[in-house]
């Protein structure tokens, strides 16, 4: 007797956390089984609140959807148990929609939940009163801009917009509705445009090549913002002399860096500065109708993108003056004649006679006043007998008899060289000297022809 009921006890173990009731209806439908096991149940109360949510429990048993008309699903469940245990939890999840909030001791944002357990007793019915309430909805549109030219994509925080635009043609979800509490909604959009595009939102613009971000604060209602990726535009100056062209705003400071990309809608001033001595000759590509008098050139980027180019000339170097050609090297002046020789003893020049007359060198014959050379002056200037000591080197007889001084350039005279004998004095040198051995050869041939017999007697 005994074991029958160790085992009949065994068998109920099982069922001992939870024993749900099947189909509960009513209180009344519970109580006949509650008669027998234990019991309690969990009501869920509309609070009539503006907004959408679900409560659930587990073990299983409460599904409650509600929503602003009332109830849908089993928002009343009667739980039972064996009577082996006192009492038991049931575990309850209430859930707001992704537009609405709940309140139930404390509030979540969108979309939150809140959680509780609630202890059951044998008997008890408890009751639980969220409140659902629908949050504030602004509506976000992307207006692509039709006109743009470029490429890229606008995506947002919260998430909610991935918007493809491409040549002004959106793709995508370019537009949400999204829920927020309190007055506004702070969202963050992320505009990332292609390699070689801009891109904007609401006219605010952001550099070529980079993400650019923009916050806006969203009230209630629907927001329409535009959008656009257009081609980036590029302004390029050229300068050729000497100076300077300088951008505002900047990124433009030619002949160092000579190209930008700059926002569309903006102007670009491009300022001139010729460095000192030069000026402005010419202005080319877009501001090729300004005056040369001119410094500045304002440039108008196009809304459509594209790519400018200004030439400059801007600054001209003066004429350049001839260079002088070579010039000589002066030639040395020649050193007066001298009298010696270098290191030889100085000879008097006893040949040059004063006007009236004068005295002869010692050694010399007398030279009379009126010019005519003495027997010895002659002899020697007509060439036959030795010459007269008065004829040193460098001395010829001329006109009556008086020597006149020829000497020879000393050494180290004009042009610092030393000059040879002149070829026509080494030619008849030459003929004198043949002509001296011939006649030597013939008087000598001569005397041999003569007889060598003894004088007479």
């Amino acid at each position: 007797m005994l074991s029958a009921c160790i085992v009949a006890l065994l068998l109920t173990l099982p069922l001992v956390p939870v024993l749900p009731i099947l189909t509960p209806g009513s209180e009344a439908d519970a109580a006949g089984i509650c008669d027998t096991s234990f019991c309690a149940s969990i009501q869920i109360v509309n609070m009539h609140g503006t907004g959408y949510g679900r409560v659930t429990s587990d073990p299983a048993g409460i599904d409650c959807s509600v929503d602003p008309s009332g109830f849908s699903g089993t928002c009343f469940y009667t739980f039972a148990w064996s009577k082996l245990i006192s009492s038991i939890y049931v575990d309850i999840s209430v859930t707001a929609s992704f537009n609405s909030y709940v309140c139930m001791g404390m509030c979540t944002g969108l979309g939150g939940s809140i959680g509780t357990s609630v202890a059951l007793s044998p008997g008890d019915a408890a009751t639980l009163s969220p409140k659902f309430d629908e949050g504030k909805m602004a509506t976000f549109y992307v207006d692509p801009d039709k006109t743009s030219t470029g490429a890229g994509t606008v995506t947002t925080s919260p998430a909610g917009i991935n918007c493809r635009i491409v040549a002004g043609v959106g793709s995508g979800t370019c537009s949400h509705d999204f829920w927020f509490l309190g007055s506004s909604l702070d969202l963050e959009e992320t505009v990332n445009p292609d390699n070689g595009s801009y891109g904007c939102v609401a006219g605010e613009c952001g550099a070529p090549d980079t993400d650019f971000k923009g916050s806006f604060g969203l009230g209630p209602g629907p927001a329409t913002f535009s959008a656009a990726f257009w081609t980036t535009y590029l302004v390029t100056a050229t300068v050729s002399g000497s100076g300077t062209l300088v951008s505002s705003p900047g990124g433009i400071s030619c002949p160092t860096a000579c190209s930008h990309w700059f926002e569309p809608y903006s102007t670009v001033t491009l300022t001139a500065s010729p460095a000192p001595g030069w000026k402005i000759q010419d202005w080319g590509g877009g501001c090729n109708n300004l005056p040369v008098t001119s410094t500045v050139c304002q440039l108008a980027t196009a809304r459509l993108g594209g790519a400018a180019s200004i030439a400059f000339a801007s600054l001209t170097a003066p004429t350049p003056t001839p260079s002088p050609g070579p010039t000589a090297s002066p030639r040395p002046s020649a050193a007066p004649p001298s009298t010696t020789s270098p290191g030889a003893t100085p000879v008097p020049r006893s040949s040059q006679l004063s006007g009236g007359g004068g005295t002869a060198a010692p050694g010399n014959s007398p030279v009379p006043t009126d010019g005519a050379p003495t027997s010895e002056a002659s002899t020697a200037a007509a060439g036959s007998g030795p010459p007269s000591p008065s004829l040193v080197a460098g001395d010829v007889a001329v006109g009556n008899g008086q020597p006149e001084r020829t000497s020879a350039p000393a050494a180290g005279s004009a042009g610092g060289q030393s000059q040879g004998p002149d070829p026509a004095v080494v030619i008849v040198v030459a003929l004198l000297i043949i002509a001296g051995l011939g006649l030597g050869w013939a008087v000598g041939r001569r005397g041999r022809r003569s007889p060598t017999g003894s004088s007479p007697g």
